[in-house]
């Protein structure tokens, strides 16, 4: 199932693409300027490329990139009252993805992003997501609040992908390699509801404890 972050990551009109050979190249998890270009010149996204049809396309997504770039985007607006550990988050929108890594540097893979916010904010979380998991108390979905973490079953093991909770329905994450860095998604988007598993509220232990492991809910 295409990723649903995945968007063009270059402007390659070649017939042939590593994921799917015979379509449209770099196009396997379309974005908007992607859908509306097809659509222009008569084409689907999952056809083989017809001869010549390449650098057509490839002029009309750049008009639509230019464009797009050319206007201002319009500002997440936060409420007051969300965390200093969610707009220290979103700041860090955009860096790389790197798995093994918690740092804005060198880059983050899920649990790193997740483990540096908060350790910034003076609470220790464990390295990984399914221990963050075991570790933190359980908060029911329609009770989540800014800053609550939200975890998902990606690879058919309970909570191996986690993210920060924005507001209405965004997390900000770091998903994978393929997308490449810190994003926000949206909650609503039926790959990451089918895969949603729990949500944990991040707490600063009292002094001298520590947060331990636990059986999740």
């Amino acid at each position: 199932m295409t990723h649903p972050d995945c968007t063009p990551t270059c402007l390659d009109s070649r017939p042939h693409s590593k994921d799917k050979p015979g379509c449209l190249a770099g196009l396997t998890g379309p974005g908007p300027y992607s859908r509306w270009c097809a659509r222009s010149i008569g084409l689907k996204l999952d056809q083989s490329l017809p001869e010549n049809t390449g650098l057509r396309f490839l002029s009309c997504l750049v008009i639509a990139l230019l464009t797009a770039c050319a206007s201002t985007p319009k500002p997440l607006s936060l409420p007051p009252t969300v965390p200093l550990a969610v707009h220290y988050a979103l700041s860090l929108k955009g860096a790389p993805y790197r798995f093994g890594y918690a740092s804005p540097k060198q880059g983050f893979d899920c649990s790193g992003f997740v483990w540096h916010v908060y350790q910034k904010q003076g609470i220790n979380l464990p390295r990984t997501a399914q221990s963050m998991a075991l570790s933190l108390p359980s908060v029911p979905r329609h009770t989540t609040i800014p800053g609550d973490l939200v975890f998902f079953n990606i690879n058919g093991k309970p909570f191996s992908h986690v993210g920060i909770y924005v507001d209405e329905d965004r997390f900000i994450h770091a998903p994978s390699q393929r997308t490449g860095h810190v994003l926000i998604s949206d909650l609503k988007n039926p790959y990451w509801q089918r895969r949603f598993v729990g949500a944990r509220r991040p707490v600063k232990p009292a002094r001298g404890h520590r947060i331990h492991a636990r059986n999740p809910k």
